[in-house]
């Protein structure tokens, strides 16, 4: 699945000239961000495009540099059309940009937290504490015969695949990134997928994102995330 995975980029001179931007400081700061997560660039000109090695952390790092530049003003005020292309087939994201911006809680992740601590700039030192935080309802788990030992192996062996520590299996089921750069694609990968899970929402008590001490609920944004009809497809 992850052996093509390619995004594409044009932008509009007069966009930019309007917003006095540069397309040569648009191509630095992509290029910096994607090949430092290591994508590659294959095309330049007119058309600036990367694509995956086939890494299994692709897909993450790919969605975790897209779901920043929906919420960049600077992005939108320059780009033309920006698709994700995955064996061939071409997702929309810019034309995502307006329902993804009034989901809340994605949003305030995104613009606040990832803008703030710019994310698309140099300082990747926000990464050194992200954590995740799992309960579960005893009482949905038997209602839906979903055990707990089946949903704790499922979790341990994608968190801790894509390099996450398991630091609490108890009646809390927590994970903590280890500082490396891809620990924010990896999260949201897992999550995002999770958000569309059935399962998952039923049995679920809580799901916390916690970066630097501050604690977003993820499970709350469930409803809002499914009405998003265009992150439900790319789900």
């Amino acid at each position: 699945m992850e052996e093509r995975l390619q995004v594409r980029f044009t932008f509009d001179d007069d966009l930019m000239k309007k917003n006095e931007i540069e397309r040569q400081d648009v191509y630095y700061t992509l290029k910096k961000n994607f090949t430092q997560r290591g994508l590659v660039c294959i095309s330049e000109d007119d058309i600036l495009m990367f694509q995956g090695t086939g890494h299994e952390d692709d897909y993450g790092n790919i969605w975790a540099i897209l779901m920043a530049l929906i919420e960049s003003d600077w992005f939108t005020k320059c780009a033309a059309s920006c698709d994700y292309i995955e064996d061939g087939e071409v997702e929309d994201v810019l034309s995502q940009v307006p329902k993804a911006r009034k989901m809340l809680g994605l949003a305030e992740i995104t613009s606040e937290a990832k803008e703030n601590k710019n994310m698309l700039q140099e300082d990747d030192s926000f990464m050194e504490k992200l954590q995740v935080r799992f309960t579960f309802d005893d009482d949905l788990m038997k209602k839906n015969e979903i055990e707990r030992q089946d949903v704790y192996y499922t979790l341990k062996k994608n968190f801790t695949q894509r390099g996450l520590v398991c630091i609490s299996e108890d009646d809390i089921l927590m994970f903590q990134g280890t500082g490396h750069e891809d620990d924010y694609g990896n999260i949201w990968a897992i999550l995002m997928a999770l958000i569309e899970s059935d399962w998952f929402t039923k049995c679920a008590a809580s799901c916390d994102y916690i970066e630097d001490g501050e604690v977003e609920d993820v499970l709350s944004q469930v409803p809002k995330a499914r009405k998003m009809l265009g992150l439900a497809e790319i789900i």
